[in-house]
């Protein structure tokens, strides 16, 4: 889909040369706190005309290299770690404009930058040969009209990290889809594997389980509670999301999955319970999945023997 260019805003104690980066981390960075970061163009600090290149353009991926000695990366994560085997969103699906007013250690300010991370798919900011000393980064998201107008689309995050003498440092501003204004939309997708109590370390397929799985049951609920009220299309038919009647057992191919269509981008909890011929439940999976933008990765989840504990309302 098309999106409006967005912006978004780095403010970040940092200096020197710089490569654009995006990142992903298996380990959430927990959010600092603490106030703004001084402004650029504040007339009492002063500035430190820090040497500078373009950014170098990722690929639109959310991977990150480790940090070069001496040196002070801010990264953008976007839904980063926001459910297991999601790696995150690269800055150009929601943004396109990276703006950074930088102050080192000390107050020093390092000037105005600003970058469109979609035309690179840009999702962070690097400066070199930095002393050691703590850094900050105050990040924003913005959209941009087609007159450049911008207006904001989240709050404006601050964070902190020290540099080490000999070391890189890699701040980590971490937005998720809570903290976007727009309504993105795409597709919930996932594949289920059985294991039956006999088997413990085998997964198996719908009619190779231990009982064997005749049917399954789907219960979809958004990040709020609530049943969607809706069907899941797999490679052997539609099942309902709501719970209400199960459908066919399904076992995939390696480009298989269940789909739930249309969804508004968010975590959604899926409930998979496999019954048996006598329609008992014998196996069960729940876990939170995340609906990105678009047509969406495929999760894979894994059900075990037993019924499914009630769920926490």
């Amino acid at each position: 889909m098309a999106l409006v260019a967005a912006a978004l805003v780095i403010v970040a104690t940092v200096a020197a040369g710089c490569d654009g980066l995006i990142g992903s981390a298996p380990d959430p960075v927990p959010e600092a706190d603490g106030g703004a970061a001084p402004k650029a163009d504040d007339d009492t600090t002063p500035y430190d005309p820090a040497p500078s290149t373009p950014p170098t353009p990722d690929d639109g991926s959310n991977s990150a290299p480790p940090p070069e000695p001496d040196s002070v990366t801010v990264n953008v994560g976007i839904n980063r770690g926001i459910v297991a085997d999601y790696p995150g969103d690269a800055c150009g699906s929601v943004a396109s404009l990276l703006v950074i007013d930088a102050v080192a250690p000390g107050g020093t300010s390092l000037g105005h930058q600003e970058l469109d991370c979609r035309r690179g798919g840009y999702n962070g900011f690097t400066w070199y040969d930095r002393a050691p000393g703590t850094y900050v980064a105050t990040v924003q998201l913005f959209e941009v009209d087609s007159y450049g107008t911008r207006a904001a689309v989240t709050p404006p995050r601050v964070v902190r990290g020290d540099l080490v003498a000999g070391q890189g440092a890699v701040l980590w501003a971490d937005f998720t889809y809570r903290d976007i204004d727009t309504a993105f939309t795409g597709n919930l997708k996932w594949q289920v594997g059985w294991v039956s109590a006999a088997q413990p370390d085998v997964e198996q397929s719908c009619g190779d389980a231990l009982p064997a799985v005749a049917q399954q049951r789907i219960t979809v609920r958004d990040d709020a509670g609530a049943v969607v009220d809706g069907w899941a299309r797999g490679p052997d038919g539609f099942v309902r999301t709501d719970g209400s009647a199960p459908g066919a057992c399904s076992s995939f191919a390696t480009s298989d999955a269940l789909v739930v269509t249309g969804l508004r981008w968010g975590v959604y909890t899926v409930t998979v319970e496999g019954l048996d011929t006598a329609g008992q439940v014998a196996y069960c999976e729940r876990r939170p999945l995340f609906a990105p933008i678009g047509d969406g990765v495929i999760f894979h989840l894994v059900a075990t023997a037993g019924a499914c504990p009630a769920e926490e309302m």
